[in-house]
């Protein structure tokens, strides 16, 4: 029994040593994306303390007004995506972001605004503001901006927009820049989306968002299943229903990639691109749906091969100690964890209230609790609300109550199981029936002193008998366990 639980304790650690290689071994699903990702984001939206601007142009993590946002298209991103060269210059290298990555069909600008109503007259300033906004029925308008533009053809649509003032002002309530790029060298497609959300306090917050796929259309289900084949020892339903989802993706990419191969192409018709492009982007959406599922249910299989080794352990004495620590600990802090939520949101939305109006870090919810997490491993700057009433009692309150009290009560806990686990080891329930099968096998008390007796440390037993006895006399240690052995 025990030669069974340690070959399938080997087993299970090869399929976690193996899961595990090919996980590093492997950078298409995690690195390379996420290069592909950050590459795309830079070269759109690059970071505003490590760009060196040219003309005082505007970046877009600058953007900080209606204004702002036709500087950065006309100066900024229209000579980053349109060529500004002789119009007879190579076709194939237009629209290229960098040297690698190439936008697909064009640029896509969509603004959605919120419609007007007419004021009741029990609203204040009836007079001064007639029409009041209706936020229920927002209005969205697109403008596509193809890639056979030149860069001084796209920044006078972008000026005309501006002059006419029917695009971005003061009721726009999201402004959104799409940009669909490839990558040759990595076979991977990528969605950029640039967001301006404007407030109703009057505050702009840009924000960049960009998903990255693996080209599929390529690739047979045989490979999928030899990348997968751990986690389809466990989870066999769920990746073959994956699988088939990224076979019919496989033929939506067919699909799709005609448009967009046609899209980058020379065509007099800009709706043809902008549909075209459309069906891909929607297309990579839904796979950047699957890939996300693909990847949570990968990171699943791990977590229960590392979790079935760990229960195999039970084996060995001292790795059984830990595993079973590890486990009590965890069944215990289901009381404990109550209490602590409790008095975590307690401190969290009394921090909302005190500093919400006056500070970022708690000014929601959910800011709040990511600050409180933040004290609790010392990484809060206190001094963002230290001049603030009540800081102080705030801070070290929760200081004394969370980081004191509690965390200390857990290690307690944890201590506590430890050594009562280890204690049972000694004189729990699986010694005393060991103890019972030695008296089974070993009835007489002669018996039990033969295996208690010998002369020293490093020398052979001498069994004593009647006419042989032994030469040397038990040890404090072996008189107490014999005693223990006759009172079982």
């Amino acid at each position: 029994m025990l030669l069974l639980r340690f070959n399938s304790t080997i087993f299970a650690g090869l399929r976690l040593l193996v899961a595990i290689s090919i996980l590093l071994g492997s950078e298409k699903p995690t690195q390379q994306l996420f290069d592909q990702s950050a590459a795309v984001s830079d070269a759109l939206a690059p970071p505003t303390d490590q760009h060196l601007k040219l003309h005082d142009s505007t970046q877009f993590r600058d953007i900080g007004n209606a204004d702002d946002i036709f500087d950065w298209l006309t100066f900024t991103l229209i000579p980053t995506v349109f060529f500004t060269a002789d119009v007879n210059e190579t076709l194939s290298r237009r629209g290229y972001l960098d040297l690698s990555n190439q936008i697909l069909g064009g640029v896509i600008l969509e603004k959605t605004a919120v419609g007007f109503r007419d004021c009741n007259s029990t609203e204040a300033f009836v007079q001064l503001y007639p029409y009041c906004l209706a936020a229920e029925h927002p209005r969205t308008a697109s403008i596509f901006l193809d890639l056979n533009m030149s860069s001084r053809e796209a920044a006078n649509t972008i000026t005309s927009l501006k002059m006419n003032d029917t695009w971005v002002n003061y009721h726009t309530k999201l402004f959104r820049v799409t940009v669909a790029t490839y990558n040759s060298n990595t076979d991977t497609f990528s969605v950029a989306r640039l967001d301006v959300n404007f407030r109703e306090a009057g505050s702009v917050n840009p924000s960049v968002s960009t998903q990255s796929v693996p080209d599929y259309r390529e690739q047979h289900m045989v490979q999928s299943i030899v990348i997968v084949g751990i986690g389809l020892v466990y989870y066999g339903c769920i990746l073959y229903y994956i699988e088939k989802k990224k076979s019919s993706l496989s033929t939506t990419f067919s699909l799709a990639s005609r448009s967009s191969w046609k899209s980058l192409g020379i065509c007099s018709n800009s709706d043809e691109f902008f549909l075209a492009l459309r069906e891909v982007i929607e297309a990579l959406d839904d796979a950047a749906i699957w890939v996300n599922a693909y990847s949570m249910v990968g990171a699943i299989t791990i977590i229960q091969l590392g979790s079935f080794v760990i229960r195999q352990l039970r084996f060995h004495p001292r790795l059984n100690v830990f595993a079973r620590t590890v486990a009590t600990s965890l069944r215990q802090f289901r009381d404990f964890i109550v209490i602590f939520i409790i008095i975590f949101m307690t401190f969290s939305l009394a921090g909302n209230s005190l500093f919400g109006k006056h500070v970022y870090q708690f000014s929601s919810a959910s800011n709040s609790i990511v600050s409180c997490m933040n004290m609790l491993f010392q990484t809060f700057d206190y001094n963002s609300i230290s001049s603030f009433r009540g800081a102080g009692i705030y801070f070290w309150s929760y200081m004394i109550v969370i980081n004191i009290v509690l965390l200390n009560m857990m290690l307690a806990m944890v201590i506590g199981v430890y050594q009562t686990i280890t204690q049972e080891g000694h004189d729990g329930e699986v010694s005393r029936q060991l103890i019972a099968r030695i008296r089974k096998n070993y009835p007489s008390k002669e018996a039990i002193r033969s295996l208690l007796c010998w002369r020293g440390q490093g020398r052979m037993r001498l069994v004593p008998t009647k006419d042989h006895p032994a030469r040397s006399t038990p040890s404090i240690a072996d008189v107490k366990a014999l005693e223990f052995f006759k009172n079982v």
